[in-house]
């Protein structure tokens, strides 16, 4: 059962809830209606044929089956069958309830529990569930009293675990504060607290109320207290990274760690935990405190692979490529000796992107024998997420060519898809791919007089930095340029005779494709400029979301200026995972309703983007790449057509049909990049 105000939100934030309630429970109540067994009640039959009972037991027993490997919707509809039959049946009944409180629809959940309460009073589970969805609604005085009811029959059966009678407190103080009798809630709160003092679910309760009272150091605390014991709980962790994004809070916590450590050992105590808390707090949106924890682990730890690759990452998040070549940088200049198993060497790496330095090394032939350690993935993460920062700031490819051959004797052979940087590698991947396809012709000016050399100074090198040599975008030139100089691509484009500039694309993985191509559109010719969103849903940009992909999106967002013509390239994820996933779980009944809501998240938020921006906004048909999905990404794209080309300000790019051969079944060979 769950224990905080956001009820069964998913970790990943998906279209689809977590499993339901009570499957995930560890601390089940004695109650027929929570009874492991899947028999229909007797009262409940008696004037059902043997025939019934046997197809009623059958589809009991497989809804069960269902729920149990994550199959609700199946689930559901073999229960509902047998209510058809047995309306008051109690087990139909309370994992109905279960499954829709999971999937975000407490009012349907509400019609269900409200059955199994009226019909089986006894039913500690079913009044806690029913405490639950109307939480979920809305209506904490009817919740309160469902949980007050638990709590009664609790008293009266000495048999209920004591740990679940100390969870329904902690649920009816929830409800009696969000219903406004906030006194008395706390004083249910210290009740249980003085009992167990230990207590996670009441310690994130009262905490709650200390931040809500402005008490953010005494709730900081207990939120760390919480962690520690609970350092999986994602409720603590929600309402952590919230309270770190108030004012001040930040540098209460840094004051926190370091008060909690000696000097000598500091660093090996507290940089784990900075970077601890800064991987969760990212995946709840707090992408800047996190950089900034990031920034001290890696300070403390500078010979730290891992804290390096998760910097670089955040860095991504806002897009500032130029700070995460300057963290790369310094990286590989301050652990030369670091190497990717007994293959390629940090200096190795410095020396391709800086030749100068001394003559860049060739390649050596290896074998995948070699184990590589976690910390060996992680450097070549490193190394890989490098190539991808070259490519997107749209650099003199020389080095970047270099420095993947440096790499492919290291990468060949292992199955890296398998590992934990299989994101890394695939990106790796796909650069090589596009580089094999064609050149991108728009290369940052270089920012050396003439005559300037290609060596860059110590600054530069530790900035990211590389100076190219000569002018213009000449053989030799580094692999970034001055990074500053790829926010105003107007001075780029009137060099290359682009009258209009930028034609912006903003999307997942797919818009590498496009990335610093020429395209010539009425006339006029464009650069398509990539804005990269990793692994962004549409669903993610829904209001309530706090997942870092929204927070990465809206730095997406910033660096385009006011009037720009902008492609949105979203939705490819949503119909490969999201979808099916959440009809799945029962968030929807059909497949078109999931898309639907979809849909409408995505209009709202571009037009809100031409409220705010003045944007010219071109929406890019969803890319129908993968056999499997190919029939949801054009059901998809019909309706997402319908939708747009009914918005004035916004315009639907229609070439989807032509991305198809001609009976419509595959995608044209032409546009298959990996095969």
């Amino acid at each position: 059962t769950t224990t905080h105000h956001a009820e069964n939100k998913a970790p990943t934030q998906s279209h689809a809830s977590s499993t339901p309630v009570s499957a995930s429970s560890s601390s089940r109540p004695s109650s027929s209606a929570s009874s492991s067994s899947s028999k229909p009640q007797q009262q409940d039959i008696d004037s059902t044929t043997a025939t019934q009972l046997r197809l009623i037991q059958g589809h009991l027993d497989e809804a069960v089956a269902a729920a149990s490997v994550g199959a609700f919707q199946r689930a559901a509809q073999l229960f509902q069958s047998v209510l058809v039959s047995i309306p008051t049946a109690p087990l139909p009944l309370i994992r109905l309830g279960d499954i829709y409180i999971s999937a975000g629809r407490p009012e349907k959940a509400v019609g269900y529990l409200t059955t199994l309460t009226e019909h089986h009073g006894s039913s500690m589970e079913g009044w806690i569930l029913l405490g639950h969805a109307c939480s979920q609604t809305g209506n904490h005085a009817r919740a309160a009293q469902a949980y007050k009811a638990a709590l009664e029959l609790a008293s009266k059966n000495p048999s209920y675990d004591p740990n679940l009678t100390e969870q329904v407190k902690v649920f009816l103080a929830k409800a009696l504060y969000k219903q406004g009798d906030q006194d008395t809630a706390i004083q249910v709160l210290t009740i249980v607290l003085q009992a167990n003092e230990e207590c996670p679910q009441a310690l994130l309760e009262y905490g709650i109320a200390l931040e809500d009272r402005g008490k953010l150091l005494e709730a900081l605390r207990i939120y760390l207290k919480v962690l520690i014991t609970r350092g999986d709980n994602r409720t603590v962790r929600e309402y952590l990274a919230a309270l770190v994004q108030r004012p001040g809070v930040l540098a209460m916590l840094e004051k926190e760690l370091l008060a909690s450590s000696s000097t000598s050992s500091s660093a090996q105590v507290v940089a784990p935990a900075l970077a601890f808390l800064a991987t969760f707090i990212k995946d709840f949106g707090a992408i800047q405190q996190s950089r900034h924890l990031y920034t001290l682990a890696l300070e403390m730890r500078p010979d730290s692979v891992s804290y390096c690759l998760n910097l670089v990452h955040v860095h991504e998040l806002f897009l500032d490529y130029k700070s995460a070549m300057g963290v790369i940088v310094s990286f590989l200049k301050r652990n030369p000796s670091t190497s990717v198993g007994p293959y390629i060497t940090c200096d190795q790496v410095y020396r391709t992107l800086y030749p100068d330095s001394s003559p860049p090394p060739q390649p050596s032939m290896h074998t995948s024998s070699y184990t590589l350690s976690e910390e060996d993935l992680d450097l070549l993460a490193i190394i890989f997420t490098l190539c991808k920062i070259l490519y997107l700031q749209g650099s003199n490819i020389s080095e970047l060519t270099q420095l993947m051959g440096l790499i492919e004797p290291t990468r060949k052979g292992r199955e890296l898809h398998l590992t934990t940087i299989r994101n890394e590698h695939a990106y790796y991947c796909c650069v090589s791919q596009l580089l094999e396809c064609t050149t991108p012709p728009l290369t940052p000016p270089s920012q050396t007089q003439e005559g300037g050399t290609n060596t860059p100074s110590t600054k530069d090198k530790d900035e990211g930095k590389v100076k190219g040599k000569g002018k213009g975008t000449q053989k030799g030139s580094g692999p970034a340029g001055d990074p500053d100089a790829l926010e105003d691509l107007s001075s780029q484009a009137a060099r290359l005779g682009l009258r209009d500039g930028s034609l912006y694309v903003v999307g997942d993985s797919h818009c590498l494709a496009a990335a610093w191509r020429p395209l010539h559109m009425h006339g006029t010719q464009h650069v398509l400029t990539p804005r990269l969103v990793t692994g962004l849903k549409i669903w993610h940009l829904r209001k309530e979301s706090t997942f870092f992909p929204k927070a990465n999106f809206e730095c997406a967002m910033d660096t385009l200026p006011d009037g720009a013509s902008v492609v949105f390239l979203f939705g490819e994820i949503d119909c490969r995972e999201g979808f099916l996933l959440a009809v799945e779980k029962c968030k929807y009944d059909t497949l078109e309703e999931a898309m639907s809501r979809t849909i409408a998240i995505y209009e709202e938020v571009l037009q809100a983007l031409v409220a705010r921006k003045n944007l010219r906004i071109f929406v890019h048909p969803v890319p129908p790449v993968l056999n499997e999905t190919r029939h949801i990404v054009k059901a998809f794209n019909a309706m997402l057509r319908k939708s747009i080309e009914a918005i004035p300000s916004l315009r639907w790019l229609d070439f989807f049909d032509a991305m198809l051969t001609p009976d419509g079944m595959l995608l044209r060979d032409e546009y298959k990049l990996d095969g």
